[in-house]
């Protein structure tokens, strides 16, 4: 995965309105020694938040 594809996580919220939400990966975080760590902005409704890739499900690969 890269900055720019659109991807679906859980949401962390508790609750009967939690539901799969979409978002675009804005940063990504590797130091080389652990798993990357993907940063994801949804906007309707508005979340963000740093996943594992193992926690994201590829919907749609960014325009190279």
């Amino acid at each position: 995965m890269k900055i720019g594809d659109l991807v679906s996580y859980e949401c962390l919220e508790a609750g009967p309105l939690c539901r799969e939400r979409l978002g675009y990966i804005t940063d990504v975080l590797d130091d080389g020694l652990d798993y990357p760590m993907y940063e994801v902005i949804c906007t309707e409704p508005y979340d963000r938040g740093w996943f594992a890739d193992v926690a994201l499900k590829l919907v749609s690969e960014g325009k190279k």
